[in-house]
């Protein structure tokens, strides 16, 4: 391949002259066959490094500081259909800075909050084996990055396959400080008539949904910037499930959830998820729980979870000592009702 293409130190400026993107190096690599002879881009190599990029917008109805830059490579023909066909053999991304702000929004300092986004210390291995105007077949290698909130992405891997008819996700992995998720497959399906544009095709009425969680944990201490209230909560919660439906529901065969030391331990089958056919209507939930079992150990583990504290259990809680449930579940998310046999400490309850 030729000597690639290589930037350093690259400013960029908005339109009122703040910084908008700073690079230390953009370097891209282009293989010139595939080009000369068919037109198509294709990238041996690209590397951005020390990327910072601030973007924001006064209000949420208004453009961001980079319009005018999207607006200046924007074709002038909006009649015609794009042909894009781009490949990228490998995209390397170390050490950069992500941040978004809507400026008429209040900040939240400590607590995720998606009108004020910064992401620091992004690193990325990508490869984008096809692009183009309806399809596109790209891999995370590796993803890792900071967010101001606290939230921390350790590691994410997957393998993205998408065009008009559906979207396949596979090899999902996403590592936190003290978590890890993991789906097998993830598949949708939709209809797609031709000569339909891509609006019409995102509210056809028609699709299915199949998927798979893998063997997963998760520790709620690490969705604090979240939730603030699962700050303490520092045991995981192992998870195992699949999902499958359409748009009149979903369906939940398995689902499986449970601390390694099996104070909580649920599961469940036959879940589903009803959704309304009408605006008054509300979704309805049935499912059928063989077991629902929290331990002598598991009550106390669950209240200084939530608590962070080691004090002591409000008497009633002593009192439990032990909760086990199976049965059925069902109705509106307002009105659940429960058939099932219910065993505590103090008594056993079958109704």
């Amino acid at each position: 391949y030729p000597n690639p293409l290589i930037l350093d130190n690259v400013e960029l400026e908005d339109l009122q002259g703040s910084p908008m993107l700073q690079a230390a190096r953009l370097s891209v690599k282009f293989e010139w066959i595939p080009l000369l002879r068919d037109g198509r881009i294709s990238i041996h190599t690209a590397q951005v490094f020390g990327l910072h990029a601030h973007l924001n917008r006064p209000h949420h109805e208004e453009p961001t500081n980079l319009q005018f830059l999207i607006d200046a490579f924007a074709s002038e023909d909006s009649t015609n259909d794009s042909h894009i066909d781009l490949r990228i053999n490998s995209l390397l991304v170390r050490r950069c800075h992500l941040r978004y702000d809507v400026l008429s929004e209040a900040e939240t300092p400590g607590q995720f909050n998606p009108h004020h986004l910064s992401a620091d210390n992004i690193n990325a291995t990508l490869s984008l084996k096809a692009f183009s105007h309806d399809s596109i077949n790209a891999q995370v290698k590796r993803l890792d990055l900071t967010e101001q909130s606290g939230f921390r992405l350790e590691g994410m891997q997957m393998h993205l396959l998408a065009n008009i008819h559906s979207i396949q996700l596979r090899e999902f992995d996403m590592r936190l400080p003290e978590s890890r998720i993991r789906f097998d497959s993830f598949h949708l399906t939709f209809p797609h008539e031709e000569g339909a544009s891509d609006t019409t095709t995102a509210r056809h009425p028609q699709f299915n949904i199949d998927g798979k969680m893998g063997e997963s944990y998760l520790t709620p201490a690490d969705l604090t910037p979240f939730v603030p209230a699962l700050r303490h909560f520092h045991d995981a919660i192992h998870l195992s499930a699949s999902v499958k439906g359409d748009l009149q529901g979903l369906e939940i065969p398995t689902l499986k959830v449970y601390t390694q030391e099996r104070w909580l331990d649920m599961e469940i089958d036959q879940a589903a998820l009803h959704f309304p056919t009408a605006p008054t209507e509300q979704p309805r939930v049935n499912a059928s729980i063989t077991r629902l079992q929290l331990t002598p150990e598991g009550i106390p583990a669950l209240w200084h979870n939530l608590k962070g504290t080691a004090e002591e259990l409000p008497e009633w809680l002593q009192n439990l000592h032990h909760l086990h449930f199976n049965g059925h579940i069902g109705g509106t998310l307002n009105d659940l009702s429960t058939q099932g046999e219910l065993a505590t400490g103090i008594d056993s309850i079958v109704a």
